[in-house]
């Protein structure tokens, strides 16, 4: 074999091997963004749902706005149609913006520091949930009594099974907030992991 010959055989290996190495980064990058957003398909399954019933609930309310006769009572449904109506819209948001990140436009650290800034919005998005969830609480309770028993709430005395029924929900609300927000926590975290792999 020639001396040009060899050259040419050795610079179409060379040209194989760099297309190889190419689709071979491709296919990582692919693998990783797929693996990334699976990390929020039942993030994303479980909020749809809690959406499709806080619309069902709030078009309820909205369908009876004229029951609450009260200033205050129809504060309450106000509210809580308002919050219904719009806290899933921030948190699929938030939930798509992180799912919606794409990896093969962006440098590694302009990677991160997107990811890092849309995890944060989600966190605090859910911390702001959490505490209107309370609100949301109380303000239903007149809601649900004027809407299902036909009883104003605030006129009527308040037994001791009803302040049980409060302190449970409360601790109930408190337990499960805690519980969806380290599960938050541990999906984003989980995502960051896949990300870090990348720098490998």
């Amino acid at each position: 074999m020639e001396l040009e010959e060899m050259k040419t055989l050795w610079e179409n290996m060379s040209e194989r091997m760099e297309k190889l190495e190419v689709l071979n980064k491709q296919n990582i990058m692919e693998m990783t963004e797929l693996k990334y957003r699976n990390k929020f398909n039942k993030l994303r399954l479980y909020e749809t749902s809690g959406a499709v019933v806080c619309y069902i609930i709030g078009l309820g309310i909205l369908l009876n706005l004229d029951k609450l006769d009260t200033w205050y009572l129809m504060a309450c449904g106000v509210f809580c149609m308002l919050f219904l109506f719009v806290m899933p819209i921030f948190t699929l948001g938030s939930i798509n913006r992180l799912t919606k990140l794409n990896l093969s436009s962006f440098s590694y650290k302009e990677i991160l520091v997107r990811f890092e800034k849309a995890k944060r919005r989600t966190l605090v998005i859910q911390r702001i949930s959490i505490a209107s969830g309370v609100l949301l609480m109380f303000a239903t309770i007149p809601v649900a009594d004027k809407l299902l028993n036909g009883n104003d709430f605030f006129q009527n005395e308040i037994k001791a099974p009803i302040w049980y029924a409060i302190v449970f929900a409360l601790i109930f609300l408190a337990l499960v907030s805690r519980w969806g927000y380290g599960w938050y926590m541990k999906i984003t975290q989980s995502a960051e992991n896949v990300l870090k792999d990348l720098e490998d």
